[in-house]
């Protein structure tokens, strides 16, 4: 799964939110270069092979059938390669256009909490819970960005990402002659929820009577941080002078 599936939906995507970086319309480009030749190589392989069955039906034998046979075999072959080679080379490019939109838009477009526990300190209305997949992804985090786009996409202030997890399936058979085919799958998932309205929590520090404040205590100073009292820099600062 990707953001999209092809150079028309990604098109809209980027129309959509007016993005215009060079870098992301240059991979937009390659995708339409190799859907063109995806295209292509299946019109002429299935054209050619059509021909040499025609050839074949038509009565075709011996040397001629023969020939017109191991023709059928490499037309196929060759077309089939051809094929995976235009499937995986419009993959890769996909996926750098989604990274590209994760990277450069949504995580500064929304808020996007990868625990339950890192969104403990905000306040917050739950919409729905959402749940992303990917097969053999080209990207590590690809039902992140995935899921993390659909909650951009509609209107979402943030998503938390309650679960993720890679899972590996192998599946084989055996044909009469005793060969195995071996293929394994590499699926990926990610649960999370959107969320809106979200606010910052303010946390309730205890007092401490003037009498027994320590200034020589660097939760003292910490404490003052947590209000807003002090920025990081004097916080910094402050502790490296009490650790010297």
């Amino acid at each position: 799964m990707s953001i999209s599936n092809n150079y028309d939906g990604y098109k809209k995507v980027l129309k959509k939110h007016n993005i215009t970086e060079e870098e992301t319309h240059k991979f937009l480009r390659s995708v339409k270069r190799w859907e063109v030749f995806q295209k292509t190589v299946l019109f002429f392989s299935l054209s050619f092979i059509a021909l040499i069955v025609f050839a074949l039906a038509g009565g075709t034998k011996g040397d001629a059938g023969l020939g017109a046979a191991l023709m059928l075999f490499l037309a196929s072959l060759t077309g089939v390669t051809l094929y995976i080679i235009a499937v995986e080379g419009k993959k890769n490019r996909m996926a750098a256009i989604d990274e590209l939109l994760f990277n450069g838009l949504i995580i500064h477009k929304i808020k996007v909490f990868y625990s339950t526990s890192e969104a403990s300190k905000y306040s917050y209305e739950k919409i729905k819970h959402v749940t992303t997949s990917s097969v053999n992804a080209k990207v590590f985090n690809q039902p992140i960005i995935d899921l993390c786009y659909k909650a951009f996409d509609e209107g979402a202030e943030g998503v938390i990402i309650t679960n993720q997890g890679t899972v590996s399936h192998t599946s084989g058979s055996t044909n009469r002659r005793g060969t195995s085919n071996v293929s394994t799958s590499i699926i990926s998932s990610a649960e999370g929820i959107f969320i809106k309205d979200i606010k910052k929590e303010e946390v309730e520090l205890p007092s401490i009577p003037a009498e027994k404040v320590d200034k020589n205590d660097i939760l003292y100073w910490y404490n003052l941080l947590e209000k807003g009292a002090i920025t990081d820099e004097e916080y910094e600062a402050k502790k490296k002078e009490l650790l010297s």
